[in-house]
């Protein structure tokens, strides 16, 4: 599940913004200046975003 893209916005939005027939959406990215098509499989969304992990000392003081 790990592998999976987690993502910042959810696809259910998304879907909203792509065409109907394949879930494609036009993407200008302002930081480069280019403009690509991609799917809301692969827009706002990244490996590992929800994923997080515990200092094994931090949880032995709450216990």
């Amino acid at each position: 599940m790990a592998s999976e893209n987690q993502h910042h916005v959810p696809k259910f939005i998304l879907q909203f913004l792509s065409d109907e027939k394949n879930e494609r959406v036009s993407v200008f990215d302002k930081h480069t200046g280019r403009t690509f098509v991609t799917s809301t499989k692969n827009m706002m969304a990244e490996r590992r975003f929800n994923d997080f992990t515990f200092d094994d000392e931090w949880i032995a003081s709450l216990i």
